[in-house]
């Protein structure tokens, strides 16, 4: 299995209870990144609960999204007995409180299906027209083989019985080995139909871009690549994966992921595919390209959005460089003009690299980014200091890839909740009123920050 680069799953979990008792405190109430906390949200702008069903001893949050009702839906992984994962949801009031109208109490927790499951986890959600819920990951059998897994829910929280086999599907992608095939991304088309990105890994331990998508019952739709799923890889590359996928107003299809190189590490990768699951050959190489953010070495792209005006927008993360040693990881961004060129008039040669915490000896990493109404770009994940605690972390952008002076300091954000070292963001969303939502983990449990567009 691929050690999955957005998974925060340390385990230290000494001094629980006690640590409970802050877990709702925040830095110092006089730092700017804790003044831009939206007070009105939970407890001074942050919420944390557990997953009905689970035994607490690891819940985590990997994708948000906000509903027309301005309600928040987060999905993510929480484990139950013997260690064992399944699929986990759980739903937000605007003030950040649990809808109790949904699952149990506000949450829910399932397996996907298959036999004798040892791990199922979802790393993102998406919200059809209608309101019903799907989910999409992975789901591992007693093997250890994964494959694509997505479970649609209706409003309500239930499992939809009119959706693959009791609500769930569950398939490996044509053309690997059923040795490992993991989704990251789930979009909805227009027209009702799902589409699922990520890898797809053969025996051999090589990895590629995987793509599926499926009919509103959850069938594979014939229509699309070979088989309803498509399977390729960056060229020159050899160990590529795929993590976040976004559809532009002509129905393409937009994948990024990272791609590897060998001793020169990895690089942003991105491919665009036709309506019917084709590369498209008018972008980038053959429909695909993979580029290194300035000043870094080992590099990748875990989310990807598109601008009105039709430009590419990735981020992720880049480890950079210092004589004949790495140092550490910063926030990664690139931005793409619609034929797959890196748009030179956005920070050094189309790409931006920064750490949040201002040193190189930082871990930070960029997991999401989501595009304000006017154009600022926000990405967020965890930044990492000298001591080995993890914190969440934002950063905003002007549309030329500076810094947002006004957001935060100096256009950064970085918050620790101090119940453990091992937290940060998975997933951003912007509110119709400009609000931040933020999820993510924060030693075990699922996370939810509110942050205010500007400062107050």
């Amino acid at each position: 299995m691929k050690n999955r680069m957005r998974s925060g799953t340390s385990r230290t979990i000494g001094a629980f209870r006690l640590l409970l008792l802050l877990s709702l405190a925040v830095g110092c109430s006089g730092k700017v990144s804790d003044r831009m906390l939206d007070n009105t949200f939970g407890t001074k702008g942050v919420v944390r609960n557990y997953i009905s069903g689970g035994d607490h001893n690891w819940d985590q949050a990997f994708s948000v999204l906000i509903q027309t009702d301005g309600k928040m839906v987060a999905a993510g992984y929480s484990e139950g007995t013997s260690d064992r994962r399944g699929f986990a949801l759980a739903r937000y009031n605007s003030d950040g409180t649990l809808d109790n109208t949904f699952g149990q109490n506000g949450t829910v927790r399932n397996y996907v299906t298959g036999s004798a499951h040892i791990d199922d986890e979802a790393f993102s959600v998406a919200i059809q027209s209608d309101g019903k819920i799907v989910a999409a990951g992975y789901s591992e059998d007693v093997l250890k083989h994964n494959a694509f897994a997505l479970v649609r829910y209706d409003r309500n929280g239930t499992l939809d019985s009119t959706f693959g086999t009791g609500g769930t599907v569950r398939n490996y992608i044509s053309g690997g080995s059923n040795a490992d095939d993991e989704a990251y991304s789930v979009l909805i088309q227009p027209n009702g139909k799902i589409v699922v990105v990520g890898f797809s890994e053969n025996s051999s331990g090589n990895s590629s871009f995987a793509l599926a998508r499926y009919n509103v019952d959850g069938t594979l739709d014939k229509t699309f690549g070979t088989g309803g799923t498509v399977r390729n890889s960056i060229p020159y590359g050899i160990d590529d994966q795929g993590y976040s996928a976004a559809i532009q107003s002509d129905g393409k299809i937009i994948v990024v992921g990272s791609s590897g190189v060998g001793d020169s590490g990895s690089m942003f990768a991105v491919g665009r595919y036709t309506v019917s699951g084709n590369l498209d050959s008018s972008f980038g190489v053959n429909g695909m390209l993979r580029n290194h953010i300035y000043g870094g070495d080992e590099d990748a792209a875990y989310s990807v959005a598109v601008q009105p005006d039709g430009k590419i927008v990735a981020g992720g993360r880049s480890q950079g460089h210092s004589a004949n040693y790495a140092i550490g990881y910063a926030f990664g961004l690139a931005r793409y003009d619609t034929n797959g060129i890196l748009d030179n008039t956005f920070g050094t040669n189309g790409t931006i690299r920064n750490y949040i915490s201002g040193s190189d000896e930082s871990q930070d990493e960029g997991s999401s980014l989501a595009i304000q109404p006017d154009g600022r770009i926000v990405l967020v994940g965890k930044s990492g200091d000298t001591t080995g605690s993890l914190a969440f972390a934002l950063a905003r952008y002007n549309l030329n890839g500076r810094l947002d002076s006004t957001f935060g300091t100096d256009g950064t954000i970085r918050n620790y909740i101090p119940v453990g070292k091992n937290q940060g963001a998975s997933s951003v969303a912007i509110q119709s009123d400009g609000k931040i939502v933020v999820a993510g983990w924060s030693f075990g449990a699922f996370t939810i920050m509110r942050y205010n567009s500007e400062q107050h």
